[in-house]
């Protein structure tokens, strides 16, 4: 790892779990206090492959990676990643984007 303090990692909660069945707790252990940055996505699997969908609409543990974060202290940033420009079958940002806001609200609630 680099020891600079403008460095960090963004983690993809989306990748590990959904391709390589991790659990929020083992990708933090591995990435435990560098990670700056969160990408968040929701899908569920189709055919072999990954059917993205809006947040809470899929099987991604959000809430369990967003507790995990809490637990170990995460003080950085957190953004959905909408894929419509690779996957233009998607709903339009605007719609998604409102919706992210205010289910992300419902689950900073529950932590």
């Amino acid at each position: 790892a680099v020891d600079r303090p403008n460095t960090g990692l963004l983690w993809d909660i989306h990748h590990p779990y959904r391709y390589f069945d991790e659990a929020p707790e083992t990708t933090l252990s591995y990435l435990d206090g560098n990670i700056k940055y969160v990408h968040i996505k929701d899908s569920v699997m189709e055919n072999g492959k990954a059917s993205y969908r809006m947040l809470g609409y899929g099987d991604v543990p959000v809430l369990d990676c967003l507790k995990q974060l809490n637990k170990n202290g995460f003080k950085g940033y957190v953004s959905l990643e909408w894929l419509k420009r690779w996957c233009p079958e998607l709903q339009e940002p605007g719609v998604v984007f409102s919706h992210y806001i205010n289910y992300m609200s419902y689950l900073i609630r529950q932590i």
